[in-house]
């Protein structure tokens, strides 16, 4: 007697999600969401703004650009994480300017820190030039 595979046990399709056992549960992996569209973009425009002697197009493999989302994804963490044990530590509920900075400071060290000091403080200067009702609310 034969006895054929059950449903759940044959060869799935990619679309269907993944089951993992975590502590001898059956668990759905969820996927994140890909940023690569946005790294795209952005590494054109850089790659418009430096002069290429050669002539060749922009082109990026997709395990590099998993490698940067993967890179995105860590540092996005790592935020999440001090803002929250910030939070905790000091009994607050909103997040502030300050606290960005703590966090970046936290998260970055020398040349890095310096540069994304400096964006974060450009992008609060643009957002309260851009919103100035809402700036000091």
């Amino acid at each position: 007697m034969s006895e054929t595979p059950a449903a759940n046990e044959s060869a799935t399709p990619k679309s269907r999600n993944r089951i993992a056992r975590v502590k001898g549960k059956q668990r759905r992996i969820h996927s994140r969401p890909s940023y690569s569209s946005y790294h795209h973009s952005l590494f054109k425009g850089i790659a418009a703004a430096t002069p290429n002697k050669t002539g060749s197009k922009f082109g990026i493999k997709k395990k590099a650009m998993t490698i940067i989302d993967s890179v995105f994804y860590d540092i996005m963490d790592r935020y999440s994480r001090a803002i929250y044990e910030m939070m905790a530590r000091n009994h607050k509920k909103i997040i502030s300017e300050n606290d960005m900075v703590a966090a970046t400071k936290f998260i970055f060290t020398g040349e890095l820190l310096k540069h994304a000091l400096n964006e974060g403080t450009k992008s609060v200067a643009r957002y309260h030039q851009l919103n100035p009702g809402l700036a000091e609310k």
